[in-house]
């Protein structure tokens, strides 16, 4: 393109055209005779005067039905936007020109530095950011080798979001195991604590698994977490009770002793509810703890 090559274009024979060296046509296709040859940069007479030079190989010689510029300079700029199969064998390019590929660069530009800005936020942000992201690429014409390495880095982010998610539940199993290291010393029956997750994925999800784990030691719990970014329904409860202590410890009475109305559903030995906010986490532990001790006689 910047080269400013002229576009030369002429009908010969069939047997002339195909006896050019370098020379392209598209396999089993069926031309007519006389064909039309087109070439970017050497005149047909050229062309024919030799057809058997080599150098002819370095330029553009097509069997071409049809051409649409008369020097490569009218093309202004030129991208390959998209690559894919239709059929055994076939692939399909889909390029643009002119206004259509500038305009393809710049928006790769736009997409580029709002990757960048992406990678510099906090993981509940880019969660609520990515998805949306991910779908602007997907719509957006734009270079496909540049679109190819924007979904890498994308990528990236992804497996840095799910990771992020695993850590929850190792948090939460971390903090369970310590728990009941100290509640075999101690002998206690239950245990009621604000569980911490690096991450807010899956909260419940993490509180379960930390349960689990006191439950298979025959320890109740009734575990808390709370979830900074949200206004309404941002404290999770989940109280599970052994089989051998549902006689005397519900776990939906003592979730519904402690936030009341709220607290609805569950059985005696699971039950989860949340609410909007806990004014005093370490009266309303305390609340908890007595209230598990009362029924239990500890």
């Amino acid at each position: 393109i910047l080269k400013n090559y002229q576009v030369y274009y002429e009908v010969v024979s069939l047997e002339q055209a195909k006896a050019v060296s370098g020379i392209r046509c598209v396999f089993g296709e069926k031309y007519p005779d006389p064909v039309r040859v087109l070439c970017i940069g050497v005149s047909i007479q050229d062309l024919l005067s030799n057809p058997s030079d080599t150098k002819w190989n370095e330029y553009s010689i097509e069997l071409c039905g049809g051409t649409h510029i008369s020097t490569t300079s009218e093309a202004e700029a030129f991208t390959i936007v998209s690559e894919e199969t239709v059929g055994t064998g076939i692939r399909r390019i889909i390029a643009v020109t002119g206004d259509a590929a500038n305009n393809a660069f710049k928006t790769a530009n736009v997409l580029e530095a709002g990757l960048q800005v992406l990678k510099t936020l906090q993981i509940e942000e880019l969660k609520q950011r990515v998805s949306e992201f991910i779908s602007e690429v997907d719509r957006s014409v734009i270079p496909a080798w540049r679109k190819i390495a924007i979904k890498s880095e994308l990528a990236k982010l992804q497996d840095k979001l799910k990771n992020h998610g695993k850590s929850s539940f190792k948090d939460a199993l971390v903090q369970a195991e310590v728990v009941l290291e100290q509640l075999k010393l101690s002998g206690a029956k239950f245990h009621v604590a604000k569980i911490d997750l690096q991450s807010q994925k899956n909260p419940n999800k993490a509180l379960i698994e930390a349960s689990k784990t006191l439950l298979q030691h025959g320890i109740a719990s009734l575990l808390i977490y709370i979830d900074p970014s949200k206004k309404r329904k941002g404290v999770i409860l989940l109280a599970k009770v052994p089989e051998a202590l549902t006689s005397k410890l519900s776990a939906s009475e003592w979730v519904r002793y402690l936030i009341g109305g709220e607290g609805k559903g569950g059985n005696s030995g699971s039950a989860q509810s949340a609410c909007d906010s806990i004014d005093d986490l370490v009266a309303f532990i305390s609340k908890a703890s007595e209230y598990a001790r009362d029924k239990l006689k500890e």
